[in-house]
Order: structure tokens, then sequence, then C-alpha cells
């Protein structure tokens, strides 16, 4: 403020520099004071304060010093003792003392630097020491610190003020390396307070020296002289050589200084201090000069020889080396030494020299008291041992590590004084790097989600060495120390105070821009742990025993020791709670493994270390799925060769099988040294494999297996579950899986499974010591956790080895909440709220009393991605390793069981939205491995079934909750474990002793609303759940198994392939010995005997009937449930497909729709055909008989439903008849069977008489009509005579079946021949057919049947042909002597027939049958001219009730119904059949009814019931179209009238029959020129003209050759005259039919079909409509009144539909229709 006043220019002229010097001292004061009560400590204040002080000092050397008074009081620093000095010595106290102030800081420490430089100037003429009188101990403590410290500026600035130091100060000895700290100082504290001597703060300048001066005048300044040198030196590749030399001088002069001079710490801080320059070619150099200061036996000759050589090899150019940190070592003794030491020590170092070093080491040990006792060692292999106080709560803690963590050990254990130069030195090193390696650890971050914590910024700076160079001031200002003479005309001072301020503006800025060169906090790290190591490699690991003293032993160990428990805290911190509580950094704990590695033992330090890390580095390293801290581990643990003998023998295999690369080869080396013995690999295999060609690392590895397996077995478990990219070329995730674990299966015995399963549980499991209550009920007292790692695994050990033995722990399941099992006594009540309901489920227990024991349980704290893990390897482990685990089942069931438990208790309170996606993976896992343990191990179900029970209730509520969710529909692992239950008849006994309401709730999931959702919206299937629930039925049926006759064959083909090799050994000259044997077992009897699986069919019979029993109970409702399913399909069978708004799929030949879901699936057939076949139940088998003559009619129109499965349906169908007959005399309706109610078309009182039997008989008379197979056909029509014989005969229906079986098949269906019959029919049977009486007789239901039967009957013998010859004779007789015989006049009054007529109302089933061989292509010509001439027949039995004059009876109307309803209709259809001789005969047939009823159409129509005026129009309702329609009637113009002889042409159907092509194409001109006149309908011009038109442009059957253009030319012309008198729907149709058939055409019929398709569409007369022009397109042109008139009526004529057309008068345009629109106005 006072600068801003200034004029521009100040002549300064009254004031002395003395006066000055004070004012600035004194603005500094109150600076300082200013800032220190604002707590500020910004770098700006330390700028400023530092310029106040250099110019305080500067202005007062301006004046003469030699009279200067001292400072006054009041600018001395806060607290500061006053010097006893005076003059400028007290100055020079005055600016030591500001810059030892409070915080060091490098810009105090450089102003006061600069300071002491004028103060010393100014002070040499007078001739006196500047700092007599002055205390400067502090300044040099501050020195010593700075010089290794990050700020290179405060390196700078502590070895100028070095050099103005007296050179006594500066050989001054410090009494000791380390200060002398109490037992209770913190960490913290020691860092602060090492490198501090206990009298350095009271030296004075004047103080006497201990060592003579003059004696190392000459090393001092050649040392003060390196370490400005190296500090000045800019950081680039230009100094590289320079600063590399330089610091290995400086090694060399510091050793040539008294030991623990302070000049010579001095030059060891600052070769620390080159480690923090970021610049990785002096880390080398730097550390090589620290060892070379720590090394033993140099002389002061040897140093000097090798000064010589290394100035003259300074001046030779040398290569540089690329890729290495450090400049070349020289070819010298000194320089060499330290390594020459180390290989000597490391050469003569034995296995003895632990021993050697275990005394000195027990005696410098701590003396607090161990966690653990100390009286018993533990085995040899460090692992696994079970100490004596294993039941001691306090022992069961983890061991406490702070006691080997002190980086100071015992002030009285170490004599200083006595101490080699080489040990001081090393020690003050050591102590430093240690405190770099605590100072620089990362803090830990714990994560919660369990992932890796490498930070990639620190890896890339990891990797990557910055080269940053010092950024320059960018503005002309400049602070520098001025002549007064030029104060006045300097810019500064001409500037004034805005002057002023600019300058420490860009000074500030300068300050906050620059980057400072330093290295990063892990890079620092890893720099240290190499110095530390390379220091105790080289002075006690390697060195010779005998050259230590016990001392030097005592501090070795420590300095060990301290490593060693820094990388126990590293691996705690990282493994000690599992991958989700992972904490500290990845980096740091690399860096630690890397160089324990080079430890030559670890045996050497204190027990409880060597066991803790010996347990890290092989149950958590080992596991880790980094390859280099793998080989670390495994390099660790080679060198402990006490407790892992032959770990250093195998080490090179272990390694490359850590190694990704070499992975696949060590595997293939180790399979094939294991399959076949070390000398039965190839010399190629072991080569390919990595080893050496005889035997090598791969055959001791496996030799050594027993041994070795706790870490090959952790190496290969953590490949197999590696995650990410494969491991090389060869191999991916699954198949590196399966050949780990497959090679696990073979190497691991049944010794070695305890230890997989420690590998897999270890960190999921909980062990802790449970105080019971004075009864010793368990699980009542206090529950203490073990949280000792090595304790844990050591009871785990013993847990699973326990399993191997006869005497198994017996578990317990607790009921109690898993808080029950806290970690931790201070845990918060808040991290338990999640376990308060949670059961801790089963616990072991490991001792034999019970009141107080330790006991195992499943971790309550484990989180979902550590069970995914386990639950996920589970799923590997289990198959390969099936055998080994056999006795561990029940030990993995109880996990299991609790896991389910647990999850399962949260399930029931939360939904599936409120639990983690992680959860409920957990629980479908579970339940997955509970199953894959059912299955594989079969022989102690009932033991896994106990241990499975008490997670019952959890699968119990998730199957209730199926048929409601969405677990209906997709497949849940609930309904997976009970499909297995279903699968092995040994299982059977889950569905009692588990989960009996399992059955039940899986059987209503068909009937759910999730499945008929599902079906309602059209989508092809009902989920995957649908079908496994008709499996488990199958499967409980057949005993397991889903196909008996399957598998039976599988078991003779397998024969007929041992009776085929056995035959092909003899011929070749093998022995016989066996026979006898053999032929026995070739016996038909014994292939019988076995069905499936090795068992017999007792067997088999056993375990269906086993599985029945569990069924039975639950049937009723699984056909309930399947019988509402078949309605909900019936329901919505024509649902669209998809929301897209398209419709259903095509309907395609018989009804059934092309690609909808069929109404009973081809498993649901079989379920009921199982079920069928064991029901004995009268209701049951009502049910079953409705869904299979369901199921059989929806199988019947679907091609793909196999023949042999509807024939057993049929089959099953058959046998229920009778024992539903119980139930049809109770007098049980038909509501029960509304499925089939659905599929009929029918309501009670319909077809069948409304009957259970009657509908049966109806179904299975329309099934004739479709069924194609003809062994099925024959079946059924069996079927059909037991229904038909049930329904009129009632209980005497099996005494008849039974009797008629003599008469043969032709003849039962006679009236007059069939005796048996007609004795049964004594009585009025149920048709209601009177038959009674002396003289009359006729034809029933019965006979229908027989009729059916002996048409569809089959050939004698194997071949399984149709009798054609009886079908001809049967229908020849019928249509000769009962269709049309005697006086039709004299009617039944009953049946409306003559006695001996076959009645038109029975008709049916023999029409449906006709029909069926009229439309099949190939059938014998006699058996389809029978059919031709019976269908003909009914025709003339038609005509002559029209001629009759009695009238119209019962009869007549009934055969005409048939007539039009199941004759014509289906005729005009087969005229469009693909083959010739279907439409012919159907031409024929159709011909014939035209000719002899067409005439009498009207007569046809007026036939109505009850009798009354002929009204077209009901009789079209009556029969479902007209007669006159039907018959076509407008072609009887064009058939000739009357009979005559020959062929005299003119006669329509004469010309269409006719083989000559050209006389058919006479019959289309024909009527296409009737089509052109107008003479026919657009019924005929549909159903009749345009069939024929197709069948003679495509001429289907004809070959190229026998192809007549003209005949299609003709139907070309035809179907164009058709066109314009047909519907648009007609048209369409014709177009489409041609449009599909171009695909199956042949090459030479394309031409054809392109132009019928032209024709068709050009024929047709299309709707004219004006297109608009562009104006009104535009809306240029005005609208008129009748442009709006005309397009109203188009629109208001259009057909409905969505449109943006504008109805009403409103304005635009769009297309016409009452549909939606987005018009104003008046629609």
């Amino acid at each position: 403020h006072a600068a801003s006043s200034l004029p521009k220019k100040v002549v300064v002229v009254s004031d002395t520099p003395f006066q000055h010097a004070v004012r600035f001292a004194q603005a500094l004061h109150r600076v300082c004071a200013a800032h220190g009560e604002a707590g500020q400590s910004s770098n700006r204040v330390a700028v400023t304060q530092s310029r106040l002080l250099f110019c305080a000092s500067h202005t007062l050397t301006l004046g003469s010093v030699t009279d200067a008074l001292g400072p006054p009081q009041d600018v001395w620093p806060t607290g500061t003792q006053l010097p006893t000095c005076s003059g400028l010595s007290s100055w020079a106290a005055w600016v030591i003392a500001w810059a030892l102030a409070k915080r060091v800081n490098s810009a105090m420490f450089q102003a006061a630097s600069e300071s002491l430089s004028l103060m010393t100037e100014a002070n040499a003429a007078s001739g006196k020491s500047l700092f007599e009188g002055v205390v400067l101990g502090g300044a040099m403590r501050a020195c010593r610190r700075g010089a290794s410290g990050s700020d290179w500026r405060m390196r700078q600035s502590v070895v100028r003020v070095a050099t103005l130091l007296p050179r006594s100060m500066l050989l001054r000895v410090l009494a000791r390396p380390v200060p002398e700290i109490g037992a209770n100082v913190e960490v913290g504290q020691i860092m602060d307070l090492l490198l501090q001597s206990r009298d350095e703060e009271s030296w004075r300048s004047d103080s006497s020296a201990t060592v003579d001066d003059d004696q190392f005048e000459e090393d001092v300044c050649l040392l003060l002289d390196l370490c400005t040198e190296i500090e000045s030196l800019n950081v680039d590749m230009e100094t590289e050589r320079q600063r590399a030399e330089s610091m290995r001088k400086l090694g060399r002069a510091v050793r040539r200084l008294p030991t623990g001079s302070w000049i010579g710490a001095l030059g060891v801080q600052v070769l620390l201090g080159q480690l923090h320059v970021k610049f990785s070619k002096a880390w080398g150099p730097a550390q090589e000069a620290l060892l070379y200061v720590s090394a033993g036996n140099v002389s002061s000759s040897e140093a000097a020889a090798a000064d010589a050589k290394a100035a003259a090899n300074a001046s030779k150019k040398k290569r540089k080396r690329k890729g290495q940190g450090s400049a070349p070592k020289d070819d010298g003794k000194t320089s060499a030494e330290p390594a020459a030491v180390e290989e000597t020590a490391a050469a003569e170092a034995g296995a003895d020299d632990g021993a050697d070093a275990a005394g000195p080491a027990a005696e410098a040990a701590p003396t607090d008291a161990l966690p653990v006792r100390a009286a018993k060692r533990r085995r040899q292999s460090g692992v696994g041992a079970e100490p004596d106080d294993a039941h001691d709560a306090s022992a069961m803690q983890e061991i406490e590590i702070e006691q080997w963590l002190r980086l100071v050990p015992d002030p009285s254990s170490v004599d200083w004084s006595s101490a080699p130069a080489s040990w001081w030195w090393a020690e003050v090193i050591w102590l430093a790097a240690a405190r770099l390696i605590v100072t620089h650890d990362e803090v830990p971050i714990h994560h919660e989600d369990g992932e890796e914590d490498a930070n990639p910024e620190e890896e890339k700076h990891e990797k990557r060495v910055v080269y940053t160079k010092q950024k320059r001031k960018h503005t002309r200002w400049t602070l520098t120390m001025e002549h007064p003479s030029e104060l006045a005309d300097s810019e500064l001072w001409q500037g004034g105070g805005h002057a002023w301020r600019k300058a420490l503006d860009c000074v500030w800025e300068e300050l906050a821009d620059f980057d400072m060169p330093s290295t990063s906090g892990l890079t620092l790290h890893g720099l240290a742990w190499q110095l530390a190591t390379k220091l105790l490699g080289q002075n006690y690991w390697h060195a010779k025993s005998s050259s230590l003293s016990l001392w030097q032993h005592a501090l070795g160990k420590h300095h060990s020791e301290w490593m060693l428990a820094t990388l126990v805290t590293h691996l705690r911190n990282r493994y000690g709670r599992g991958k989700a509580g992972r904490q500290g950094s990845k980096l740091s704990l690399m860096h630690a493994l890397e160089h324990l590695a080079q430890m030559p033992s670890i045996e050497v330090c204190a027990q409880p270390l060597v066991q803790l890390c010996l347990h890290g580095c092989l149950h958590w390293l080992l596991l880790e799925q980094d390859t280099k801290m793998q080989q670390f581990g495994v390099t660790i643990l080679a060198r402990c060769k006490r407790s892992f003998p032959h770990m250093a023998e195998c080490e090179a295999s272990l390694k490359r099988l850590c190694d990704d690369s070499t992975f696949h080869h060590e595997l293939l080396s180790l399979s094939v040294t294991g399959s076949g013995g070390t000398h039965s690999a190839t010399t190629e295999e072991r080569s390919e494999a990595g080893g050496d060609g005889a035997g090598g690392g791969s055959s001791v590895l496996y030799k050594h297996r027993e041994a070795l397996l706790p870490a090959v077995l952790r190496i290969l478990f953590s490949k197999a579950t590696k995650k990410g990219t494969a491991l090389d070329k060869r191999s991916n995730k699954q198949t590196r899986r399966g050949s780990v674990f497959s090679y696990l299966s073979a190497l691991t015995e049944d010794s070695g499974v305890p230890e997989l399963l420690l590998v897999l549980l270890e960190n999921l499991m909980v062990v802790g010591l449970q105080e019971g209550s004075k009864d010793g009920a368990a699980g009542s007292g206090k529950f203490t956790v073990v949280t000792s790692s090595v304790r844990k695994a050591a009871a785990l050990r013993q847990l699973f080895s326990a399993f191997t033995e006869t005497n198994t722990p017996a578990a317990e399941w607790w009921t109690k909440p898993a808080s029950f099992l806290s970690r931790t006594q201070a845990e918060s009540p808040a991290s338990n709220d999640h376990r308060e309901e949670i059961p801790c489920g089963w616990a072991w227990p490991l001792d034999a009393n019970r009141a107080s024991c330790r006991w195992v349980a499943l971790d309550p704290l484990a989180s979902p991605q550590q069970l995914l893990g386990l639950l996920q390897a589970l799923g590997d482990v289990i198959p390969q390793m099936a055998s080994k685990l056999m006795s561990h089942a029940p030990l993995l069931m109880r996990i299991m069981a609790s896991l389910i438990e647990r999850v399962g208790s949260s399930a029931k309170t939360q939904t599936r939205s409120e639990q983690p996606q992680a959860v409920r993976q957990v629980l479908r896992f579970s339940i997955l491995r509970a199953r894959d343990l059912l299955e594989r191990y079969l022989e102690i179900a009932p033991e896994l079934v106990v241990s499975l029970k008490p997670a019952a209730g959890t699968l119990e509520f998730l199957l209730q909750r199926l048929a409601a969710t969405s677990g209906a529909v997709q497949v849940s692992a609930v309904v997976l474990l009970v499909q297995s239950w279903a699968r092995e008849p040994t299982l059977f006994l889950c569905f009692e002793e588990l989960c009996p309401k399992a059955l039940p709730l899986l059987f209503h999931i068909p009937a759910g609303p999730a499945v008929s959702a599902m079906v309602a919206s059209g989508e092809r299937s009902v989920g995957a759940v649908v079908p496994i629930v008709t499996e488990i039925v199958l499967r409980l049926c057949h005993g397991g198994i889903t196909d008996p006759k399957g598998m039976k064959k599988q078991r003779r083909h397998y024969l007929d392939i041992r009776r085929d090799a056995r035959k092909r050994k003899k011929v070749q000259g093998g022995d016989d010995e066996s026979d006898e044997e053999f032929l026995e077992e070739e016996d038909n009897d014994f292939q019988d005997s076995i069905l499936a699986d090795g068992m017999t069919k007792v067997e088999m019979d056993e375990n269906s009937r086993r599985g029945v029993a569990v069924l039975q109970p639950h049937v009723d409702v699984f056909l309930r449930s399947f019988q509402q399913l078949i309605q909900v399909r019936m329901k919505h069978r024509g649902a669209r497909a998809s929301p897209s708004g398209r419709d259903g799929p095509r309907q395609g030949k018989g009804g059934v729709r092309r690609g909808a879901l069929p109404v009973v699936t081809i498993s649901e057939m079989n379920a009921m055909a199982a079920v069928a076949e064991w029901s004995t139940d009268p209701q049951v088998a009502h049910q079953l008989i409705s869904l299979l003559i369901t199921a059989v009619g929806d199988a019947v129109k679907d091609r793909r439903a196999p023949a042999d499965l509807i024939s057993l349906m049929i089959s099953s169908l058959r046998r229920l008849l009778f024992v539903a007959r119980a139930a049809e005399d109770t007098g049980m309706e038909v509501e029960a069977i509304k499925p089939a109610d659905a599929i009929a078309g029918t309501e009670n009182g319909g077809p069948g008489g409304g009957t259970v039997i009657g509908h049966i008989a109806h179904q299975l008379g329309k099934l004739l009509g479709h069924t194609k197979d003809i062994v099925l056909r024959a079946q059924m029509s069996e079927v059909f005579v037991d229904v038909e014989a049930i329904r009129v005969l009632g209980s005497r229906a099996k005494a008849y079946l039974e009797e008629v079986a003599v008469v043969p098949v032709c003849d039962r269906w006679k009236p007059d021949v069939n005796k048996v019959l007609q004795e049964k029919l004594l009585v009025p049977s149920q048709s209601g057919v009177d038959l009674s009486g002396p003289n009359k007789s006729g034809f029933c239901e019965v006979h229908v049947a027989h009729l059916a039967m002996a048409l569809n009957s089959l050939r004698k013998g194997g071949l399984r042909e149709p009798d054609v010859d009886e079908h001809v004779v049967v229908l020849q007789v019928l249509a000769d002597e009962y269709l049309l015989k005697g006086d039709l006049s004299t009617s039944n009054a009953d049946h409306g027939c003559a006695p001996g007529i076959l009645p038109a109302a029975l008709m049916q089933p023999l029409l449906s049958h006709c029909m069926f061989v009229l439309g099949c292509h190939g059938i014998d010509s006699g058996v389809s001219h029978g059919v031709e001439r019976l269908l003909d027949t009914l025709g003339d039995r038609i005509l002559v009730t029209v001629r009759s004059p009695s009238g119209v009876s019962k009869d007549a109307e009934g055969l005409l119904r048939l007539a039009l309803v199941s004759i014509l209709p289906p005729l005009r259809k087969l005229l469009r059949a693909p083959t010739e001789d279907v439409y012919r005969i159907s031409l024929k047939v159709l011909a014939h009814f035209v000719r002899t009823l067409a005439q009498h159409s009207k007569t046809l129509d007026g036939w109505r019931t009850p009798s009354g005026a002929a009204v077209a129009s009901d009789a079209a309702s009556t029969f479902g179209s007209s007669a006159e329609a039907l018959l076509h009637t407008d072609l009887l113009p064009m058939v000739r009238k009357g009979e005559v002889k020959g062929d005299q042409g003119g006669d329509l159907f004469d010309n269409l029959l006719h083989l000559q092509k050209h006389r058919r194409g006479r019959g289309l001109l024909t009527l296409s020129k009737a089509g052109e006149d107008g003479k026919l309908t657009s019924n005929t011009l549909g159903h009749f003209v345009v069939p024929l038109c197709l069948q003679a442009l495509l001429q289907r059957g004809v070959s190229v050759a026998a192809f007549d253009p003209n005949y299609a030319e003709i139907a070309i012309k035809c179907l164009g005259s058709c066109m314009h008198r047909v519907a648009w729907s007609t048209c369409l149709s014709t177009v489409r039919f041609l449009a599909t058939s171009l695909e199956k055409a042949e090459s030479n019929r394309e031409r054809w079909v392109v132009r019928a398709i032209c024709e068709c569409l050009g024929r047709y007369p299309f709707p004219e409509q004006e297109l608009p022009g562009p104006e009104y397109l535009r809306g240029t042109t005005p609208i008129s009144l009748e442009d709006l008139e005309m397009h109203a009526s188009r629109r208001t004529k259009g057909d409905k539909g969505k449109g943006k057309g504008k109805g009403g008068k409103s304005k635009g345009k769009g297309k016409g229709g009452k549909g939606k629109g987005k018009g104003k106005g008046k629609g």
C-alpha cells in the first residue's frame, strides 16, 4: 500500500540501508501476523514473505555492515529465542529464524539462501565468520531433510546453504543414524523423528569439531561441488551422462568422509532426492551410488582409483543403452564391488544360514506377548496346522502385526559407536527408503462393487516416465538484485505501485502454473521398495552368516520382518474380506510382492508372519487372475524349503502354468504325463508342451502332485474362472473350463477333495466358537467368530476332511436369524437389519462337546457376487468330479438349502422389482445346483432329500406363485428341479417327502392366467412350462422314461451290434469261449426283459407303479387344467398372431389354420394316452375320453401328428369306454366334456343324443372322413363298433362283441345275416329304432359301425394293406341290395324307408368314408367305381322319391340334406384336386346329380319340415344352400335330355369327360360362350367353370410332350369370359392361386399361367374413377359444389376402412369410405 503512493521516479538519499532493512523486516512481520491470524498459507503468501525477506537482506548489504546493528526485537518470528550474537551475525540468525518459522517451505528457504549469500559476500572483508555464535542445528537439520524432498527448489536452496556453513560444522558427527524413540511412539511420529541427532538442535558454529578439518577439506569441497552440480543440472537427456557420473562420484566422496558426518549424511540425502526427479535415467545411478555408500570393505586407495578411471571414462563418448535407466557401469573395482560382494555372499550362503541366524534373531525379537502360543511349533508344511488353543476365544482373533511394523528397532540392541561404516550408512538409507514406502502408499479405498481397484491413470503413469522441462517466465518482469545507482532508473521503481503489483501478479501466475518435476507417488513407492530390497540383499540376505555379529543379525531380521509385515498388511487389505471388500492399491501390493520374492527365504522371520504370508500366497495369490502376482506367490513359496520342500524343484513348471501363453502347453504336458506315466509321452508331445523332452518339469510336477496339490489346484482354478478373452488361440472360455476341470478330476484324489472345497468355500463360510446353554443345547449361546484367516482355513479343512471318514459330522439346522452369526461384536445394528428375518441355516460342529465347541456355517455377510461365483464354479465341478464329491454331496446340498432358504425368506416379503438381479440369480443357481446334486448322486438320494428338506417351504412358495406370474411361461429353476424328480425313479420320493404339493401346484399352470393370455395373444406356443408339466406326467406314468418302446428298440439295436461284432470276431479266428453265454444273451426272452438303462421289465413295472401312485391323487387336477387350456385354445384359435393388424394364419386343408397352435400337442397326447393306460376311475375316464376324442380330432387334421401316437390314443380310448360306461349309467351329462363340445360344435341334445357315448360316436364318424392312415382307420373303425355297441346295447355290449367275433367281418353289417345282433335287439335300443316284431328287421347304429369296419378292413398278413377285394364286394352288395330296393312308397314310420334299406339317418359315417375315398389319389379302381356307383344310387333314390306319388318322407328329407351338405359341396371342392383321377370321378358323380336332380330343384327346395309353403330361402337356410345353386340348374340347357346310345356329341358333361382334349376344349368353349352371354350365374362360374379352366390350364400330371397348348389357350379364354360376371373375391382368389402355382409349375407352364393372370385382371370390370388433375392436387383450383357432391357420393359407396379422407362438406382430399377422418365439419 505504501508503494502505491510513490512517484514514478524516486531517489532515496535521506534514509540509511539499515532503516530500509528494518522497514522491510517490519513489513514481513506484519504480513506474517496478518496471514497467520487469517489462517492462510498459500503460495502467494510464501512468495510475498520470501521477497520481503530478500529485500530486507539486500537493502542491508547495500550499506556498510561493519557498524550495522542487529534487527529490532519486534521483527523476529513469534516465539523465537533471541541470539547472543550481534551485528551482521544477528541478521543471519534472523534470516535463519524466519526460514525455519512454522512450516518450512521452498520459497522462504530459497530467499534465505540468497540472503545468506549476500551477507557472506558483505562479511568477507571483516575476516570473521558470519555464523559466529549462531545456533545452526535447526538449519542443518532442515537442510538434511530438505535435500531428499520432492521440491527441487528446496533441494537447490539447502545445498546453497550448506556451502555457506563453516567446515567445522559440516564435519560434525551424528551420534546414531536413528533417534532414540520410545516404545509408545506412533508410526507418524517416528517419521518426523527420523534422521534427528540427539544434540543436533544445539549445534553452534563455535562448537569444537570432532574431526580434523584440514584432513577432509578437499573431500568436503568436492562433495559440495558435486551436490551443487547435481541440483543445478537441467532435467533432460543432454545432461543424463553428466548427472549419472556426478552421482557416482558423490557416493564415493561420502565413503571417504568420516562415518556419520553431517556432510556425508547430506550427500546421502541428495542422492535420495534424485529419486524424486521425474527422469528415469537418474534413478539407476542414484541407487548404484547409495548401494556403494552402504557397501562394505571400500578402501581409500580403491576409491581413488575408481575416481581416476571415472574421470578418464567421462571424456569418451559411449553409446546410450536403449531402455536402461542408468549410465553404463564403470569397469573399475570400486563400482563393481557391491555387486561382487552380493554375488560372493550368495554363492557362499548355504542352507544352514537360516539356522545360524535363528539365534540372534530370537534375541532381537519383540518381547510383546504374541496372540498365539509359541510353545508348540506348527507342522513343517506351515499350512493347515491346528494349534492347541483352538478353543480359546482370544486366540481365534486375527494376529496383530503392528509390532513388526515399527521402523526403528530397539535402540539398546545396536551399538552404533562401533558399527561399520557400511551398516551405519545402510541404516540411514534403509530408513529413508522405508519412510518413502510408508509415505507413498496409496490411501486405501474401499470398493463396494468388488471390481478391480487399479487406477488406469496410475498404471499409465507407472509405465510412462514423463520428461517435463521447467516452465520459463513469459513476461519481461524479473526480480533481480539492482545496484543503488540503478534503482531510480529501473522500470519497477518508475512504474510505482502499479508496476509492483503487476510484477507480483506475474510471479504468482508463474508459481501457480509451474509444473513440479517430481516423481509420482506409486513410482516413488516402487523405487523405494527396490532400494530397500537391494540394500538388504547386499548387507544381510546374501552376506556370510559368519561375518555378521548378533546385532547385525537382529537388525537385518527386523528389517526383513518389517517388509514381510508390510506385505501381509497389503494381503489382508486386499483379500481379508473377499473380493467385494478389497482395500488398498494393487500396484502397492505388486511392488511388495516383486521385491519380497527376491528374499532368499522368509522362514527366517517370525513364525506368525511366515504363517500369514504363506497362507496369503497359497490361498489368495494363486487364485488371482494376474499372472505376475501368481508367479511372485510361487517364487515366495518356493523359497520356503522347510514348508514346501518340493516347490523349488517345480517352480519353473508352476510359473509356466501361471503364464497365459504357456498354460495350454503345460497343461497338455501334465495330461500326457498323468495319462501314461513319464515315459508314455513322445518327444514331440513333450517339446510341444514346453518340456525338455526327457521328463522335465512336468514329470517332476506330476511326481509331487500330492504335495503340490494345493498350489496346482488354485492355479488351475484361477485359469478356469478367468474372465475376458481366451488364454490363447486354441481355446475359448468354455473349452478352457472343460479342460481344466477335466484335468482336476483326474489329478485330484479322494484326499484332495477337501482342498478343492476349501478353494470354493473358504471366503463364504464363517467359523466361530458357540457357547451353549447350561443344558448344552446348540445354537442358544453366544457366537464368537474366528477372524484369523489361518485358523479359519484349518477349521474348514478339518471339517471337509471329516466327510471322507466314517464319522461324518452331524449338522444341525439353526432357525435363529442370521444376525446371530455376527462377525464382530462392534458391528453396527444397521448392518444387521437385512439379516433379522433370514435364518442361519445348516451348521456343522467341529468338536464332540456340543456345550462349547466350534461351529461352521454359511457367512450371512457374503455378497451375491461371491455366491454366484461359487454356484457357477459348482456347475462345472459337479459334472466333472461327480465320483470324487460323493462323500461331500450332503455338505454341498446343505449349503444349497441354506442359500435357498435365506434368499427365499426375502423373496416372500419382496416383489420381483424390489429384489436385486444378483439375488434372484443366486436363488436360481442354488436350485439348479441342488438339482445337479440329486441327479448325480442317486445312491444317497434319501440323505440329500433330508438335507434339502428345510428349504421345502421356499420351494413350495416358488411353485405356488408360478401360475400367476411369468414363471408359467418362462422356465424357472424350481420347475427344472421338479422335472428332475420325475426323470429318476429314485427321486420319486421327493414328491412325497420333500414337497408334497409340487404336483398339484404345477398342474394348475396350464389353466393359469399367464398361459391363457399367451394363447389369447395368438402366440404359437404356451410357454416352456406347460410342456415340462406334460413331460412330468408322462415320466411318472412310464417309470421315469418318456418312450419305453424307443428304449426297447435301442436295446435291441445294441444287441444286434454286439452279435455282429461277435460274428466278425469268430470269422477272423477269435476265441469262442463265451459262445454259449452270448447265445443265451441273444435269446428273445432276454431281449424283451431288458428295456432301458439295464433295468428289467419287472423293475420298469415297479417304477411305473410307484410313479402312478405319486400321480394318481392329483391326476384330476391335471385333466381339469388341460380341459381349461383346450377351451382357451379353441376360443382363441383364430386370434391374430401379432399386434401388427394382420389377420391370423390362413386356413389350410382340414380347416386347421396353417402355422396355428394345435388344440392338443403331441406331448400332451402322449401324456393323456399314458394316463389312460392305468386309469380305472370312472370320473377320470370320463375326463380322459373327452380330452382324447378332442385330441384325436385335432391330430387327424394335423399332418405333423404321428400316426402311431394317434393309434395309441385310439387304443386308450377303446379301453376307457367300458370304464366310463359306469359313469354313463349314473346319468352323467356331456357338460363335463366342454372341450369336446367346443370342437364338435354341438350342445346337449345335438349329434349323439346329448350323451358322452353318442358324442364320441359322432366324432369318430367325422374322423373317418379325414384320417388317411389305413392302419389308423382300421383301428378307429373297430373303436367305432365298440362305441356304437355300448351306445345301443348298453351293458350287453361286451358280451355281444365277444359273440360276434366268429361272424365274418364282411357279413356283420347285414341285418339278415348278423343273427347275434338280432338276438340282442329284442328290446328297444337307446337309438330310438324299434326293431321288435316278427317280420321287421332293419339297420341300426351297430350295423353302420360294422359297415365302416368292413370298408376299412386290412388284409391278413404283415403288410398291413387294405383288403380292396372285400371293399369292392361290400360296396357292390350295398349299392345293389341295401340302398335302392323294393317299393319305396311303403316307408317305415320311424326311419322313412322300407325294411331292409339303409335309412338316411344312419348314412353319415358311410358318406364320410365315401367322400374320403373319392379324394384319395391312387385308390383302387374297383373301390373308386364302387363308391361312384353308391353315390349315383343315392341320387337315383332321391329321384325315385321325387317321382313317388306318396309324398315326402323323413328319409327323403334326410337324404336330401346329406346330398346338399355332405355330397355336393365336397364334390365341387374335388374339382380343384391336383390329380386327374380324383377330378374325373368327382365330375362324373356331379354330372349324374345334375342330370337326375337339377330339373327337380324347385321341388327339392320345397321340401321342408314341418310341411308348408315351399320357399327357396327356407330351403337354403335349412340345407346351407339352395338345391338350385348346388345342382347348377343353369347347366341344363347344355345337357342332352333323354338317354341316347353312343356318343353323338352336344352334351356338356360328355365333352368335359371325354378322353380327347379337343372334346374337352369344346365343352369349355360352350361354357365360355354361355358365360359371355350371361346365361351362367356367378355361383356356377366360380364353383364349376373356374375349377375346370384351371385344370385345363395347368394340366397337372401331364408331361411336357403331352401338354396341349390349344387346350390351355381355350382355358385362358374361358377364364376371361368368367371374370366379368364373378365377384372380386373370386377373381382375387383365382389370381392368388395362379401366382402360387408359379413356384410349383413346370417351365413350360409359366407363360400360360402369366397369360391367365393377365387375362383375369384384364377382363375384370374394375369401376372407373376419374383421377384428379395436378391443379387439384396442388390446391390452386377452386373446388365447386359439384366436385364435393361427386366425392361425397363416391365416399358413401365405398367400403368401410380407415383413411385420412374427410367426410361431409369439408374441403380436402383423401380416400373415400366411412372410416375415420381428420377433416373438420360434418362427417
